[in-house]
């Protein structure tokens, strides 16, 4: 199968316009008398997207200048001429009624002088085979990969406000890619036999996120020759400059997992999970926090297949479960590294990361669901109670070498009920 779609579309405001083309290819096999299956799936994206409106705020938001206008003057005279030229620079400055200095800003020199531009490639890819060993058992694989390119240039033209500009204007340039893999291979269980059922499976995953990053922007450093927009011709030996590198910032977890369901008559059915993690967030903590481990267990019971209810209640459950859930840590606290700025180096502001552990989520549930009068009616209550503990905090020390520190936080319970009738 392949397929081609385009979209270009034009903003309500002048000037923002939206380009973007989709390419996809799928193919499905079926071998050895269709014991085994193979899909794939490969897919383009190409954006481009000029002048997006700035949402909400009074900076760079063209709205802000037509609400705030003087309802006894003529706009017209600043729409035809929103800038004018200024003999001492030799150039085109913004044209308005007052003072420019702040957010207040002529909408249409916002519009024609204030530009953006954002482009984004995206290639996305996947690949699932199952085998069919015999009736009940099937081993399954799966993969995929998601690369992303975007690239976000803003040009602000000499005679934007000062408050967010230098005279000879600013320039803002930036590209972020990310890829994204993620694989795993399990092996599932599904069989019956008298009044018994089992649903099992297990298996291994592999995820990894690595993110690059490089961000320019002149900011109130500004230009060195004003409105010519380029990396060479910005100033960046200033604090108001900024600038931003990640170089490969990487995570990767590795899970071994594994569920079983049994079930009896149809009425009761009990559910049991496992899994283990591992995550490269927690490298150059203590060993014994490289891995964590949740499990979860929980049981339901269909009453009215066990016992005769009235013929208006359809259907009716009783459900009791107990889970945890993990959580790694943020990618780099356990290994910084100074940061390189305009203004200098950085040095490491944080300690005491080899005590930091991955934070754990316990919760217990007790609920019914019921379904009335040929299912016109559901009904669904729960009561829950959730403990989370370990949670990760960054406080300011009061004193040593490091002003800053992460550390895990003590237990936080939530409790409470849900209700829904519809």
């Amino acid at each position: 199968y392949f397929s081609y779609s385009n979209t270009t579309a034009k903003g309500i405001i002048q000037e923002n316009e939206l380009q973007k083309n989709n390419l996809t290819l799928r193919q499905s096999t079926d071998l050895f008398m269709s014991r085994l299956s193979i899909n794939s799936n490969v897919s383009f994206i190409s954006q481009t997207v000029y002048n997006r409106p700035t949402s909400g705020g009074y900076y760079m938001n063209p709205l802000v200048g037509l609400y705030t206008f003087p309802r006894g003057k003529d706009i017209t005279e600043y729409r035809d001429n929103y800038e004018y030229f200024d003999k001492s620079r030799n150039m085109p400055l913004q044209n308005w009624y007052t003072s420019t200095l702040d957010f207040e800003q002529n909408p249409y020199w916002i519009i024609n002088r204030i530009l953006s531009k954002e482009n984004r490639y995206r290639v996305m890819a996947s690949l699932n085979s199952d085998f069919r060993v015999n009736s009940w058992i099937k081993i399954q694989a799966r993969g995929n990969i998601d690369l992303i390119n975007d690239k976000y240039q803003q040009q602000y033209y000499a005679g934007t406000a000062k408050n967010l500009c230098h005279d000879n204007g600013r320039y803002v340039d930036s590209s972020n890619q990310e890829m994204m893999i993620y694989g795993d291979v399990m092996i599932l269980l599904n069989k019956k036999w008298k009044n018994y059922s089992l649903n099992a499976a297990a298996g291994g995953s592999y995820n990894m996120h690595k993110t690059n990053l490089l961000k320019l922007d002149s900011g109130k450093a500004g230009l060195y020759y004003a409105n010519v927009f380029s990396i060479a011709n910005m100033i960046l030996n200033n604090q108001t400059a900024y600038i931003n590198e990640t170089r490969d910032a990487k995570r990767n977890i590795q899970s071994i997992f594994g569920m079983i369901q049994l079930g009896w008559k149809n009425l009761v059915y009990a559910d049991i999970t496992a899994r283990n993690e591992w995550s490269s967030t927690l490298a150059n903590t203590s060993s014994k926090n490289t891995g964590f481990f949740y499990p979860s267990i929980g049981f339901s019971w269909i009453a009215n297949q066990a016992i005769k209810l009235p013929e208006w209640i359809n259907f009716y459950k009783f459900r009791l479960s107990w889970a945890q859930v993990g959580n790694d840590l943020p990618i780099g606290i356990t290994s910084p590294s100074p940061t390189i700025t305009a203004g200098g180096m950085i040095k490491q502001v944080q300690y005491d990361f080899d005590n930091l552990r991955p934070e754990i989520s316990t919760s217990w549930e007790l609920g019914m669901e019921c379904k009335l009068l040929s299912s016109r009616i559901n009904i669904d209550l729960t009561i829950y109670r959730t403990n989370t503990k370990n949670q990760l905090l960054y406080i300011k020390t009061p004193t040593g070498k490091y002003p800053y520190k992460y550390f895990n936080a003590g237990k936080i319970q939530n409790q409470g009920d849900r209700k829904s009738v519809v």
